[in-house]
């Protein structure tokens, strides 16, 4: 039995990040709650009343003094993002109990209807701004060039793709990248692949070794220091090993800082250290570093050729796939402008023949 009320008393522990509604009548149960979201939103809480262990109770409500939001209780991880099964290993490991736990949204469901409810008031409208702008604040982050907010996105493109588990190939492109080859060949060549494609190497530049912080060690030697390009394709499995990762994650948040550029650094380390056996060691992605500069070239309209895209199909570079050697090593290219566009569109038939 679920009890839903609107209660004006709530006990609040801050020091605990927790939250806790006690009556006379009805049993209490802690719910933990994060320091972030109670000074965004506000107290919440829910009251249930004896709810067996091994039951998923749905769509009790959420309160606070004038607005309400669904919420789920939950008693195992299924159905969650994949790194929910890791948070409740460790906590089990360490004698602690994981569930159940509160979550404020609507479970998956196909059912419409409105996910923030607001009590009809004459500050309605200024409670609704007010909690989007909170809830978009808490979620929605800016991403900043050469600063640890590039893997945040990674991050996070990865794990939405991941919800969806007919999903198991996951390839990182911009805006500026073409496929240099059609459709079919593209998905044989990555489904029918052993290994994922992360560039991952040892640089001992400036610009590689150069990067690396004493402030890492122990967890992170010198030696365990790689570079690669931000353009990957990660199997499944990889993909879970990357988004469930938070330790090497914040050291890199907190001694990676901007002139070291996390994203180039972090996943072929993270890769490196713990699934090398898994990794190609190369990227997929043709790009042309050889101007000096920060970045590399572009390509405009005066580029587009039908030799130019061959000449990056067949540029005389072998590498391993599947522990043999092949000439197809690049499946897409970068960078390549929005004057290049139409061209690019007037040799598709010929160049992907179709």
């Amino acid at each position: 039995m679920v009890l839903m009320l609107v209660c004006s008393s709530l006990i609040c522990s801050r020091d605990r990040q927790q939250i806790l509604i006690k009556t006379r009548r009805y049993q209490f149960r802690w719910f933990r709650l994060s320091q972030e979201f109670r000074r965004k939103i506000g107290m919440v809480a829910v009251l249930m009343h004896h709810v067996p262990r091994n039951l998923t109770l749905f769509l009790p409500m959420v309160f606070c003094r004038s607005w309400k939001r669904p919420a789920v209780q939950l008693s195992h991880s299924y159905g969650e993002y994949v790194f929910d099964h890791s948070w409740a290993d460790a906590y089990y490991s360490y004698g602690s109990r994981y569930f159940p736990k509160l979550q404020c949204r609507v479970p998956f469901t196909s059912v419409t209807g409105p996910r923030i409810l607001v009590r009809n008031t004459m500050f309605r409208d200024q409670v609704f701004d007010n909690l989007v702008s909170a809830l978009l604040e808490l979620t929605v982050k800016g991403v900043e060039w050469g600063s640890v907010s590039l893997v945040d996105a990674e991050k996070r493109l990865l794990a939405n793709a991941l919800l969806d588990f007919s999903n198991e190939q996951f390839i990182l492109l911009s805006e500026s990248c073409i496929p240099v080859y059609n459709f079919p060949i593209i998905y044989s060549y990555l489904i029918e692949s052993t290994h994922s494609f992360v560039e991952s190497y040892d640089d001992p530049s400036r610009y590689g070794r150069g990067r690396y912080s004493r402030s890492m060690r122990p967890d992170i030697k010198l030696a365990d220091w790689r570079k690669g390009s931000q353009w990957f394709e990660l199997h499944r499995t990889l993909a879970i090993k990357v988004i469930s990762d938070t330790k090497y994650y914040r050291i890199f948040e907190k001694y990676c800082t901007p002139s070291c550029y996390p994203d180039e650094h972090y996943i072929p380390t993270f890769l490196h250290m713990f699934h090398g056996s898994l990794n190609a060691n190369r990227t997929i992605t043709y790009v042309d570093w050889s101007q000096i500069a920060p970045h590399p070239a572009s390509f405009s309209a005066v580029n587009i050729t039908e030799s130019f895209i061959h000449s990056i199909r067949n540029n005389g570079t072998f590498c391993s796939y599947n522990l043999e050697k092949t000439h197809i090593c690049y499946l897409f290219a970068r960078k390549f402008d929005a004057s290049a566009l139409e061209r690019l569109l007037n040799l598709a038939s010929k160049i992907m023949g179709f």
